[in-house]
Parts: structure tokens; sequence; C-alpha cells
């Protein structure tokens, strides 16, 4: 397609190339849902019998460190965090279920991380905050043999307070903002490609113009 023609059409629909992408901009924004809260807390966890060896497969105490995540996503932890919540007397309403889902773990040599996702806020801070106490007691009873030694758990950084997690939210508007644009030039090129005049006509109306 010529060039001429299709900034023809440009200045002809450019309503169009403007309209698609701030109606879909908008809806985006509208029907996208927001952002849950995000909030972590990071422990460190000490095995009985463990050693400096830390990239030996041969010891059995630092291969338990692999079931810490799982142990996180667990019904019995997410039990255990709804009980510190009952504990402490917290006025939110949630279900072991809920708590469960809202709970993630992730390791890094003796390190657990555990991520709180929720879309109320205090709800965040209050899991997080309860799973913090609980993690301790949930490790020696259900990673370390009963009657051995207790592990040593000790939390390095406590909960963060909670922040909306909206990047990949605004990222999955911005994409379907772009792609819309692009939409809107391909509709204008089809409908310039199906109303085209000869590139002389145009040129012909262009010095007329003048």
């Amino acid at each position: 397609m010529d060039v001429v023609i299709f900034a023809a059409a440009l200045r002809r629909w450019w309503w169009l190339v403007i309209g698609l992408p701030l109606v879909v901009a908008v809806g985006g924004v509208v029907l996208t849902p927001s952002a849950p809260y995000t909030t972590e807390f990071r422990a460190t966890v000490l095995i009985p019998g463990d050693t400096e060896d830390t990239g030996s497969a041969e010891r059995p105490e630092l291969m338990v460190l692999d079931d810490l995540p799982i142990l996180v996503n667990s019904d019995v932890f997410a039990q255990a965090t709804l009980d510190q919540l009952t504990a402490a007397g917290v006025s939110v309403v949630v279900d072991r279920d809920e708590v469960k889902r809202a709970l993630s773990g992730s390791r890094y040599s003796r390190v657990l991380t555990v991520t709180v996702t929720h879309a109320d806020l205090s709800a965040a801070r209050a899991i997080a905050d309860a799973a913090a106490a609980a993690i301790p007691d949930a490790v020696n009873a259900y990673l370390v043999t009963p009657g051995s030694e207790q592990a040593t758990v000790q939390v390095i950084d406590q909960p963060s307070t909670p922040a909306p997690a909206s990047t990949e939210r605004w990222l999955r508007i911005g994409a379907t903002t772009v792609a819309a644009l692009f939409a809107a030039l391909a509709i204008v090129a089809l409908m310039a490609t199906l109303r085209q005049p000869t590139v002389d006509q145009v040129r012909a109306s262009a010095s007329d113009a003048k």
C-alpha cells in the first residue's frame, strides 16, 4: 500500500486509531481484578545434625529442607496458622482453605521464604504474622523425628508491609492496549485497501487542496 494512501486513511479514520485503544484501556482498568496484597518473611532453619557441607546430597538432614515449601503449602500448616490467628484474637474472618491458598514458600540453602498473598490488606498482614509465629513448631512437629533434638527455626526478617502486586496487572492492561492499537491500524489499512483510490487521484486531491 502506498504511504500517501495510508496517511490519507489515517486522517480519515483517526478516531478509530485513538478510540479503540482508549476503549480497551478503560475496559482493562475496569474489568481486570485489582492486584492482591503480598507480604513475606524469612526464617533460617537448622535441622539437627546439619553441617557446613551445604551441597552434599549425602546428608539427609539437608535434604529435609527441601520439604519446607511443601510444609508451608500444606493443610496442617494452614491449620496451625489459623490456630495462631484464633489465639491472637485477630478479627479477620478466614477459613483454613483460604489461609492455605494465601501461603506459598521457597527455600534457598537454609533460608525459608514464606509469601502471603491475599485480596484484603488486613488479612494478608494477619496471616503473615500468624504464619511467622507458627513456623517453628510446625517444622519440629512434621520435619523432625519425634524424640530427637529440636530444629532451630529463627525468623530473620519479620513480615513486610503488605503491598499490592500491581506490576502484572498493568502489564496485562498495557499489552492489550498496544494490541488494540495495532488492530486499529490493521483495520484502517484494510479499509484503505478496500476503498483504495489510485495514487494519481490522491495526489490530485492533495494538489487541489494546495
